[in-house]
This record gives C-alpha cells, structure tokens and sequence, in this order.
C-alpha cells in the first residue's frame, strides 16, 4: 500500500473542500508524491488557492488554503490567514462551481487560467509557466482527497 493510500485510508472518508482537513491532506499528500517532488524541485513560493463565497453553493464567505511550497516539499498546508493572502506571492482564486470542475477532471487548470476562469490575483504568469507539470500534478493530487462540496453547516 502506498504512502497516500494509507493516508486516506486511515483518514475520515471525505473531507469539506478547502477545510483544515481538506488543506492538511493536500499537503500531506504533495509530500508523499515522487512526481510532484520532482516537478517542482526548483519552485521556491507559497501560494495560496481560493475558493470564492457562492450562497447557492453554501459557502458564505472566501475559503483559502495556504501551500507553503520549497523545492519539492510542501513545507506546510493550512487553510490561509489575512496575512497569507497578503503576503503569498502567488494568490490563485476561482468560484466554487469552477474548482468543482477542476477537481473533476472537466476543466484543464491551464485552460481555466487562460480563460480568465481561475485568475492569478497576485504573481506573475511568467514565472509559473515552467512550473505546469509540478501545478497538474497539485491538481491531480487535490482531486484525488475525498472530498464533500458542501458549505456552511
């Protein structure tokens, strides 16, 4: 069994998108993936992702994760403070319906960026293009946490 097998397996069956559970399993995860490690072994920044308030999603405010990301690792994953969104120098953000249907496989990341569907508020394009197989391989890892869209409770 492998390393983020064994994670899930002994882990809750599911987790609410972009909670401190749904952050600590990202991160966790990213440190156990010989693939991610290696694609992004020279990408040196935080980073935060944001998914942002829809009532009609039950999500009433902003929910962020920060990614404290250093040559392969990921040092720390959290969900992200005010401080974070401030001083992180790259700030991914989307609505809710289009992280759903990246996390589903029905939207390339690339793609939505490209489009304007998910935005680089903060951080240069230019500086992550060399990084588009380390950031598929966090977006692969993300859709693989059991994950349970729901909001408010």
């Amino acid at each position: 069994m492998t390393a983020a097998i064994f994670f899930l397996v002994n882990h809750p069956l599911s987790f609410d998108l972009f909670s401190a559970e749904w952050a600590n399993a990202w991160g966790e995860l990213l440190r156990q993936d010989a693939a991610y490690r290696k694609a992004a072994k020279s990408w040196q920044w935080p980073v935060v992702v944001t998914v942002r308030a829809d009532a009609a999603a039950g999500f009433s405010e902003d929910r962020s994760v920060f990614l404290d990301l250093w040559e392969g690792d990921c040092r720390h994953a959290r969900p992200a403070t005010a401080a974070d969104l401030e001083n992180a120098p790259f700030v991914i953000a989307a609505d809710f319906r289009v992280f759903r249907d990246i996390l589903d496989g029905k939207m390339d990341p690339l793609v939505g960026l490209m489009r304007g569907k998910l935005q680089l508020v903060k951080g240069s394009l230019v500086k992550l293009l060399p990084y588009t197989g380390a950031a598929k391989r966090m977006v692969s890892i993300a859709a693989g946490i059991p994950t349970r869209y729901t909001g408010d409770e």
